[in-house]
């Protein structure tokens, strides 16, 4: 029972010739109630003594206790947030204060959206599906609904704001290798992507899922899908294939939006799908470029050219200084680093081999094999390539 209410108790079977007692169970006796019945208004365990009048030394009669507990009128409140959207879950904070009691514990809790739904929920989350103001009533009560309290609340929802996931040049698709930008509006409280950023606008690299939530009052949420654009089939072709230095190549190539041809020295037009070549060795050839999709692509065709007599363009030096000034340090011989397969050997007026190289890298600074300065004077060399009959030879000055 609330505070400042009472409780009528009684008994039965009552019958006459008997005196009665009303008791509680920690304070023994009350004075003065002797009545059929006892209006109770303090907690306490209840039960009343039965005597007979005619026998009075006999044992009273004890009946059955009833238990009363007084409590305070519960004191009912809640709170929600301040900006709320349709269609999103609001939740509803409970703050309401009441007595409470372990060993009985059982409080009802009554809430009214206003919408024509409610709960028995002692802290709900409630979605409204549409706009509009709604009144919240929240009522709080003890065991069997006792001393119900309530409060009501007017909660205003709002239409959520529309949040769409983009791409400033509407591409929904991504090359492998690419980026792509992915944009919401600006403006809003806060953002959170599915990558973890937390801009307006983010960079792809890859196809999959991605979702934002923007936060303005209540969460809105959107997604886009994102696919992977196909790798573009580039050709490159050469016609023909080979030839002798300083021939013809008509290089071509599909496939692609743009070219470019690398390396890109004897082409006449490294930047067309088309260009002839004018290789002097044999030349890989690489095109690169994008598709309409932005997707880069590109293939490799080879020109095999056949050499021409290394002997006919090998020119050695005649002399030269290894003084360390900078100038003719080494024995050089013209087109040597062209032809991995000729073989250098150079030995003195004795026939001591000083130097034996394949290939040669141009790099005699005029010592012996052991590391010895060979002093200035004449030496002798020969040249031999693998694949052409003959040699060249010659002398050449080391000059201190």
């Amino acid at each position: 029972i609330c505070t400042g209410n009472t409780k009528i108790l009684s008994f039965f079977p009552q019958v006459t010739g008997y005196n009665y007692q009303w008791a509680e169970t920690s304070l023994g006796n009350i004075g003065g109630a002797t009545g059929s019945t006892f209006s109770a208004s303090t907690s306490g365990t209840y039960f009343v003594k039965v005597t007979s009048i005619a026998n009075p030394a006999c044992q009273p009669i004890v009946s059955t206790s009833r238990k009363i507990r007084v409590v305070n009128l519960p004191v009912v409140d809640f709170s929600f947030p301040a900006l709320n959207c349709s269609s999103q879950s609001v939740s509803f904070n409970n703050t309401s204060t009441y007595d409470t009691d372990p060993a009985d514990p059982v409080i009802n809790y009554l809430w009214d959206f206003g919408d024509g739904t409610n709960t028995a929920t002692e802290t709900p989350d409630h979605t409204y599906g549409a706009p509009g103001t709604y009144t919240v009533e929240l009522t709080v009560s003890y065991r069997d609904e006792s001393c119900p309290a309530s409060i009501t609340k007017d909660i205003t929802v709002t239409s959520a704001p529309v949040v769409q996931i983009a791409n400033p040049d509407g591409k929904t698709s991504i090359c492998d290798g690419n980026e792509l930008v992915l944009e919401v509006p600006a403006g809003f409280e806060s953002y959170l992507w599915s990558t973890g950023e937390t801009t307006a606008t983010i960079q792809v690299f890859t196809a999959g899922t991605y979702s934002v939530d923007v936060v303005q009052g209540c969460t809105i949420s959107d997604a886009i899908i994102i696919t992977a654009d196909p790798a573009p089939v580039v050709t490159a072709t050469a016609t023909p294939n080979s030839t002798e230095q300083g021939g013809t190549v008509s290089l071509s190539a599909t496939g692609l939006d743009n070219y470019h041809w690398t390396p890109r020295e004897n082409l006449a037009d490294s930047l067309a799908a088309v260009t002839d070549a004018f290789p002097e060795v044999t030349t890989t050839y690489t095109v690169t470029g994008t598709d309409a999709n932005g997707c880069i692509g590109s293939a490799t065709v080879e020109v095999f050219v056949t050499p021409e007599n290394p002997y006919n363009v090998l020119h050695p030096d005649v002399f030269f200084s290894p003084n360390q000034d900078g100038v003719n340090d080494v024995w050089e011989v013209e087109n040597i680093l062209s032809f991995s397969a000729c073989r250098v050997t150079i030995f003195d007026e004795h026939g001591v081999v000083l130097q034996d190289a394949k290939p040669y890298q141009n790099d005699w600074d005029g010592r012996s094999s052991n590391g010895k300065k060979m002093p200035a004077g004449v030496y002798f060399y020969i040249i031999r390539c693998d694949g052409f009959n003959g040699m060249k030879s010659g002398t050449l000055n080391l000059i201190r």
